[in-house]
């Protein structure tokens, strides 16, 4: 799958987006360093946002929430699943429960035994479960499931287009591709991929279940005892499901249900009333007696006609089979990602850090993002993808920052001035200045808090990982774009890490490509950071570490930069030709003064030719 952290930063990764957004055609091969650069609504986020919902399989947080929305899903089991032995499973659950009535009026009804000494028998026993006869009371049968793959298969197909339709507001999944294959494909391919061997067990699963509802010709009296009854009497089951055979289109399971009685609330009751009533004595008779002429068919079919536990018990089972299933699929499509783009994880930054990151503070690493939901209904966006997943990787940065980070937080003081601290009596961040002094993080500036949005979550990447971000120079002034391109050259660096970004900043884009072709010297770098901005010669050794940092590791980075104009075209600039062909900050500067100085020559020769008039 993954050979090596060289693999993983060289793989080949070919993007190629149609028809999404204001996008009409976009194509990319992703380097080290990727540059989406383009004037605003040009489609940079709607780009960023289709790769990272193609590969969000790749984010563990991500996939934790897609996990519990499938695990939410409810399937049409009567399509999907034949129950090859259901009537003889029926006919065992039903004898199993009469005998088990029988054996409670028995225990509970002894002529041989006061009240008193059952009481004190019970409350000796070392399970409360267990009770004389009842101690070896149980019932086992076997059940044969045949599920129809096919339809499971698009099922979950369906469950996984809806999802990820969700992320980018758009019907034509099939149009973003990595490395020529669309998402359904990768998902149909790692769904078929799975091939159990035979005799394969499942994970046990144990639940209590009621005993069967039977509501039929009942007074209120009598109904209102039997609730007593299924609240009072419950049956244990414990599965063990084996996989007989998987092919293409089926995939046969024999479910081993072991059932056990657990009177742990009736044997409570007992004690405390040293009995049970008459009444409920007469209520299970009665049970019993409506019991018997229930029908058992038709388990999945008309309530009135069956022994509804058995809807419980059966359900369970096949939810079990499900969530395998559903593992299987997540884990074999992962599988699939990595093998298909070499990369190990995928990490999605987005804009309005400084917003987040105030909401963040909010709370101490270890709350859920949940806990946020109650703050007002205009939170209720960060639920979804990618924000949610960047909020987790956020509280992750800070507990990493709790045991360390100090070597990248290096890196970002030149640029940020100082330095993030967690302050662990409130389990939240500050912000330290030069002399030590620290703040809160809510008060310090917009360009501090966008930077942490920054450096939290890469603190948790790992090797061989995908960082995708929205407009890394977001409230950075001019000179500092400049830096910032240097930053993230020294973050795919040390982090190996590859990075794909958005920017409406030229500057970034040719500090990157310039500092990788002409490899400056260490010297050189620290000079041209001090001489954008003078205020740095005081923080001379960290501008060495971040000098270093960007000539670290044995290879060469490699860049790539694409412009996207406002007509939904992108197109691979080379480094050179980026001044020339691309309208950017040098260019709007250089416009701006023409103009400027258009329009004084204009003010002046008006206001010329109106005091030659006075004149005249």
């Amino acid at each position: 799958m993954i050979n090596d952290a060289n693999e993983l930063s060289t793989g080949k990764v070919n993007v190629k987006i149609t028809e999404i957004g204001p996008i009409k055609t976009f194509s990319a091969n992703l380097s080290n360093l990727t540059v989406l650069l383009g004037k605003p609504n040009s489609g940079k986020s709607y780009a960023l946002r289709s790769i990272y919902w193609f590969l969000q399989a790749l984010d563990q947080k991500a996939v934790n929430r897609l996990r519990n929305k499938l695990n939410s899903t409810e399937h049409d089991w009567h399509e999907l699943l034949s129950i090859s032995n259901s009537s003889e499973f029926s006919v065992n659950l039903k004898n199993y429960i009469l005998d088990l009535i029988d054996q409670i009026m028995n225990a509970f009804t002894d002529s041989n035994s006061t009240r008193r000494k059952k009481a004190e028998r019970i409350r000796e026993s070392d399970d409360l479960d267990d009770v004389g006869v009842l101690r070896e009371f149980n019932g086992e049968f076997d059940l044969k499931l045949n599920l129809n793959k096919q339809l499971f298969t698009e099922d979950f197909t369906d469950i996984f287009r809806t999802y990820f339709r969700e992320s980018v507001n758009s019907d034509l999944v099939e149009n973003t591709k990595v490395n020529g294959k669309n998402i359904l494909t990768i998902l149909e391919d790692a769904v078929n991929s799975i091939l159990l061997p035979i005799k394969t067990n499942l994970e046990v699963s144990d639940g209590r279940y009621s005993l069967p509802i039977i509501v039929e010709n009942l007074n209120d009296e009598t109904a209102y005892t039997f609730r007593r009854i299924l609240r009072d009497i419950r049956i244990r089951l414990s599965l063990i499901m084996k996989i007989n055979e998987v092919n293409d289109s089926i995939l046969a399971v024999n479910v081993k249900a072991t059932l056990k009685p657990d009177f742990g609330v009736l044997f409570r009751r007992f004690d405390r009333y040293a009995g049970l009533p008459r009444s409920f004595i007469e209520a299970l008779k009665q049970y019993r007696e409506n019991m018997e002429i229930m029908g058992t068919q038709g388990i999945l079919g008309e309530r009135r006609q069956n022994l509804r536990t058995l809807g419980g018990i059966i359900n369970s089972i096949i939810k079990k089979l499900d969530n395998n299933f559903l593992e299987m699929v997540l884990n074999e499509f992962k599988f699939t990602l990595q093998s298909l783009t070499n990369l190990g994880s995928v990490k999605f930054i987005p804009y309005g850090r400084n917003a987040i990151i105030q909401m963040n503070n909010l709370v101490s690493a270890s709350t859920p993002i949940e806990e946020l939901y109650n703050l007002g209904e205009e939170l209720e966006s960060i639920k979804g993808i990618p924000y949610a997943s960047y909020f987790d990787w956020l509280n992750e940065g800070k507990l990493k920052l709790k045991s360390g980070g100090e070597e990248l937080q290096k890196l970002f003081i030149p640029i940020m001035g100082g330095k993030i601290t967690f302050l662990p009596d409130q389990e939240t961040l500050g912000y330290g200045f030069k002399g030590g002094k620290i703040l809160d993080l809510g008060l310090s500036s917009a360009m501090v808090e966008e930077l942490t949005g920054l450096l939290l979550p890469i603190l948790s990447s790992s090797e061989g990982e995908l960082l995708i971000v929205e407009e890394p120079e977001a409230q950075l002034h001019v000179s500092i774009q400049i830096l910032m391109g240097l930053l993230l050259i020294a973050i795919a660096k040390t982090k190996k890490v590859r990075i794909l970004f958005s920017t409406h900043s030229d500057l970034i884009a040719l500090a990157i490509h310039y500092i990788l072709d002409l490899k400056p010297d260490t010297k050189s770098l620290v000079t041209l950071m001090e001489n954008l901005l003078p205020d740095l010669k005081g923080e001379h050794d960290n501008l060495v570490s971040l000098a270093e940092a960007i000539q670290s590791g044995e290879e060469s980075l490699t860049s790539t930069i694409f412009y996207m104009n406002r007509d939904g075209i992108s197109q691979e600039i080379i480094g050179d030709d980026l001044e020339r062909d691309v309208p950017g900050i040098s260019n709007t500067v250089e416009t701006f003064f023409k103009w400027v100085v258009s329009e004084i020559k204009r003010s002046r020769e008006k206001k010329s030719r109106t005091v030659d008039g006075e004149r005249r």
